[in-house]
């Protein structure tokens, strides 16, 4: 099960979600759980500290604003982000199809 950050985890190893709260015993989303095991799957935030501040990502470092196709910032379109990451293809298909559509767009 994907979840959202952790909350805190019990004495017992029960573990309790960030944004939940005691729901009725038919809502297993709210509902605290005692898994096997706990992978860390945080991510990272976006950061260009030799770009100027503002603009195409968001304060909190976890979003890209303003990119067409998730590639191209739209307010200055010789600016390209291969690779911004997403979930529908694996990392190494997503540069090389960004990249064949990039080399036919310039």
């Amino acid at each position: 099960l994907i979840r959202p950050g952790i909350s805190h985890i019990d004495e017992d190893g029960k573990v309790h979600f960030l944004g939940t709260t005691a729901a009725a015993d038919d809502d297993i989303s709210s509902m605290p759980l005692k898994p096997d095991a706990i992978i860390f799957a945080t991510g990272y935030r976006y950061d260009y500290p030799f770009l100027p501040e503002g603009g195409f990502v968001a304060k909190d470092g976890f979003k890209m604003r303003r990119l067409y196709l998730r590639m191209l910032y739209a307010d200055d379109p010789s600016l390209v982000f291969l690779q911004v990451p997403t979930m529908t293809l694996s990392p190494i298909m997503l540069i090389e199809y960004q990249a064949r559509w990039y080399a036919q767009y310039v």
